[in-house]
């Protein structure tokens, strides 16, 4: 991309895979600190639809998705070979540019800043698992690769692919040592050799020995609703470890009776578990590493298990809490928090639009009211305003006494959205 004076990010969300791939994309690309423009069209499914139309909701929620993201819009028409201009294609994507120019200097020139990083593996179903929980559970993160200063990140996940830790081994262990927490999720913990690339207080035992595996949490800690009192399935299997004696388990596996074959089967689908733990766990802490034995990303972009979103939601939680964005949004509900350092602020931007599943596409249709929602901040800086964009309402707000984090000392400020539709901004003057 180095002769790039720009980044194109294409991208059809109706049928192009969803609303979630542009963010991940977007935030990878700022790293390129070069102007990024998404690129959409007008078309219910995809390039060259004659007579196709998304609704004019639906291109302007993805407009503002654009803006929230720090990126410029633009959407797409096929001319008709007669070359006349489309009428009603203009008129659709003239009611977002009429949003768009209320709130587009909030977004274009924004850069993606958060305290939890996570270190992309190019594996698409590792990847867009982890980003989709992390969404989903509106904790914003950016993105951290080998080289990159960790000494603005509180925390680090590492996704489900081995030898990730590879080339940032020494960096990791050096954050670790100065108070920062690592998540490996799966395959993350190992190296290229199939072994345990940082220092974790177990033994590797191998992979699984079975098609898939439970999960029991154990009885310490607040268990979240969204979490069975019983051991829930995993579509794949856990890694295996005996934990030291200083480990701290979090959850542990129970295995089936047996692999489901056509010799063995109990049931339409898998084998039941077996009431004892395995004697292996499913996530356990030491120190500051945190080490899920199962490949959670992956099974959540592949099952969309909300037992597994809630699972690691829950441990990760503890381990990232100083979040500079913090806010209380249905999973459909999405968060972007953008730095303009010119302007003198920061930009909380949030969306919520849920698609519909309609045969091959995602369709955003019923954009409702989203009422009280409660936003809490925390910035490097001291908040002389908060205001709210579009309607440029001054927010009440509730500040804390300055705290210190890894990061370095932390301003938090809290206040209430009243109601939004769609998409709101939140933005914090210093």
């Amino acid at each position: 991309f180095e002769f790039n004076t720009k980044n194109d990010l294409e991208d059809l969300p109706t049928t192009w895979g969803g609303y979630d791939k542009f963010p991940l994309r977007a935030k990878f690309f700022h790293r390129e600190k070069k102007p990024i423009v998404a690129m959409s069209g007008k078309f219910h499914t995809s390039w060259g639809e004659f007579g196709g139309f998304k609704s004019p909701d639906a291109i302007k929620f993805e407009a503002a998705s654009m803006i929230a993201f720090g990126s410029r819009c633009n959407f797409g028409d096929q001319l008709h070979p007669l070359g006349r201009m489309d009428k009603q294609t203009y008129e659709n994507i003239a009611s977002a540019y009429e949003y768009i120019e209320k709130i587009e200097q909030y977004g274009i020139g924004g850069v993606p800043v958060a305290t939890l990083g996570i270190v992309p593996s190019f594996e698409l179903a590792a990847d867009e698992g982890l980003a989709r929980v992390l969404m989903e559970e509106q904790i914003d993160f950016d993105i951290c690769l080998p080289g990159d200063d960790l000494r603005r990140f509180e925390t680090i996940v590492i996704p489900s692919v081995a030898g990730l830790i590879d080339p940032m081994r020494l960096e990791l262990e050096v954050f670790l040592g100065n108070g920062g927490r690592v998540v490996t999720l799966g395959d993350g913990i190992l190296d290229a050799d199939e072994q345990p690339a940082l220092r974790c207080n177990a033994t590797y035992n191998g992979p699984g020995q079975f098609d898939m595996d439970f999960t029991a949490l154990t009885d310490g800690g607040d268990r979240p609703r969204e979490l069975p009192n019983t051991p829930f399935l995993n579509y794949s299997s856990a890694l295996r470890f005996t934990p030291g004696p200083d480990a701290e388990i979090i959850a542990w596996v129970h295995e089936p009776y047996f692999s489901r074959t056509y010799a063995k089967y109990c049931g339409h689908q898998n084998s039941p578990f077996r009431p004892e733990p395995a004697g292996h766990p499913a996530a356990f802490r030491s120190e500051n590493l945190t080490v899920f034995a199962h490949a959670l990303d992956r099974m959540y972009y592949a099952h969309g298990a909300i037992a597994h979103r809630a699972f690691f939601a829950s441990v990760l939680r503890p381990q990232h809490p100083n979040p500079m964005i913090d806010v209380a949004l249905p999973s459909a509900g999405r968060v972007s928090l953008l730095h303009q350092p010119d302007e003198r602020r920061y930009v909380a931007h949030l969306l919520y639009g849920p698609p519909i599943s309609r045969g091959r596409c995602s369709v955003i249709e019923d954009l409702v009211p989203i009422r009280n929602v409660r936003v809490r901040l925390a910035l490097p800086v001291e908040v002389a305003s908060l205001t709210l964009v579009p309607d440029e309402i001054e927010l009440k707000s509730q500040r804390t006494t300055p705290t210190d984090s890894l990061a370095g000392t932390v301003n938090t400020v809290e206040a209430i959205v009243p109601e939004f539709t769609g998409h709101c901004a939140v933005v914090a003057r210093y």
